[in-house]
């Protein structure tokens, strides 16, 4: 649904006569599923994990999902909740709680936590767990604002890119200036754009509300120098191509048709945004442990054996922790020995491409503690067929999205055909640029 920019308060709003609420604020449903029916998983995989480790739903399992298409400066209301929840959850179970978050969430919660004081975020906030956290921004978020993006749906991007654009928070994840530095994000024939000429970029897209967009959440959080200072764990997809920048081979072509130049990442957060962890280890004097996952992509993460294990394992060391503090405690004084797990959700070093590695002493590697009662396989494999038996029963949407997967392959392959065409052009231009040289070239005696 778009959204309406006011200049005058400098927010946006539904259109007139429209409504958009996020529905189930503390209970897991509206975050283990993105839609009624069940088909698209979000933290389900996670969700289960946890169930089967003992935790219950809507009582120390807990959900916080907030509306995606806002940035921090538009989430006022959703920060006294989620402020609230975590405190109801540090007094009802007697202990700190774990944060989950992924992607967008991960920022989102930097923000939040930043605008605490460490004594309150030491009481209340045992880790927090970043499933693929866009830390330093995306260069997707730029390939959005000129192309749009289907998210991997049967959709066509130009049409997405409509109401993408109208997001405050796309203007938010736009990449961090001092992570990217001086990299060019856009060559285009009138011009390149380093991320510092992001602001005339969307003035050159015509899109005066997406300048002031970017204007308003600029300065909401120093994403390279603001570590959200409590223990952090940062859990990060590697091995898939992610946009760098984006090409033009003439002005026709701008800015609906790029060509698009690959780096190292998840396939949505580039990899150095993911690894800003890294620095943050420097920053804070809380622990933080990484780990990338290779050939994991962005939402392939929160389904990731690997992932679902180490998840596992820290909820797990800490309910050991507080079990061994409760027996030991004064007969009394003792109350649950399960740590509160609450899921936050929205939809550039060069060295962390593999294992856990140290900087400095303030960089732990994962927990050991290892438990063997609950099969995680077993869990990804039941959820899977659930997930495909649920959309056996409804065979008209399947029918009906069939058909869309139709459409959209169509588009696809005239769009193909239109930036292979752009590739000839910037194949031929460079030839004859060549052919130029040798002609300028004075002739050898």
């Amino acid at each position: 649904m778009k959204l309406v920019y006011d200049s005058i308060t400098r927010t946006t709003h539904d259109p007139r006569g429209v409504s958009v609420r996020v529905p189930g604020f503390g209970n897991t449903s509206t975050v283990e599923y993105l839609n009624e029916k069940r088909y698209y998983s979000y933290f389900a995989y996670v969700a289960d994990t946890l169930v089967s480790l003992g935790y219950e739903r809507n009582k120390n399992l807990r959900g916080a999902p907030f509306d995606f298409r806002k940035a921090p400066n538009e989430l006022s209301s959703f920060f006294v909740d989620l402020r609230q929840l975590t405190e109801e959850l540090r007094e009802s179970t007697g202990g700190p709680v774990v944060l989950v978050a992924h992607s967008l969430g991960a920022p989102i919660l930097n923000y939040f936590l930043n605008q605490h004081t460490q004594a309150w975020r030491d009481e209340h906030v045992l880790s927090l767990v970043s499933l693929a956290g866009a830390w330093g921004g995306a260069v997707k978020a730029v390939k959005v604002y000129a192309a749009g993006d289907n998210m991997g749906a049967p959709l066509n991007s130009l049409t997405m890119r409509t109401q993408q654009r109208t997001n405050p928070s796309l203007a938010f994840l736009l990449p961090d200036p001092e992570l990217w530095g001086d990299h060019v994000m856009v060559k285009a024939p009138g011009g390149n754009y380093t991320v510092h000429q992001l602001k005339q970029f969307l003035h050159d897209l015509q899109l005066p509300d997406s300048v002031e967009m970017y204007e308003d959440t600029r300065g909401l959080l120093n994403m390279s120098n603001t570590p959200p200072r409590v223990p952090l764990h940062c859990l990060y997809g590697t091995g898939i191509p992610t946009v760098e920048r984006l090409e033009y081979a003439s002005g026709g072509y701008f800015p609906d048709y790029p060509k698009l130049i690959n780096g190292p990442g998840d396939g949505t957060v580039n990899l150095r945004s993911a690894a800003l962890c890294y620095k943050y280890a420097s920053l804070q004097s809380q622990p933080v442990s990484m780990e990338s996952f290779n050939k994991t992509d962005h939402m392939g993460i929160l389904k990731n054996n690997g992932v679902l294990h180490y998840i596992a394992n820290i909820v797990t060391a800490e309910a050991c922790r507080r079990t061994v503090a409760r027996q030991n405690a004064p007969a009394g004084r003792s109350r649950v020995s399960r740590a509160a797990v609450s899921a936050t959700s929205s939809p550039h070093t060069e060295n962390p491409m593999g294992e856990p590695s140290s900087v400095g002493e303030k960089l732990s590697g994962r927990t050991q503690l290892e438990f063997t009662d609950v099969d995680i396989n077993d869990i990804i494999a039941r959820l899977d067929e659930e997930i495909r038996l649920r959309k056996l029963e409804d065979t008209d949407e399947l029918d009906a999205y069939e058909e869309l997967k139709l459409s959209h392959n169509l588009n696809k392959q005239m769009e193909y055909k239109m930036l292979q065409a752009q590739e000839f052009k910037l194949t031929l231009e460079k030839l004859q640029r060549r052919q130029e040289k040798r002609e300028l070239r004075p002739p050898s005696n």
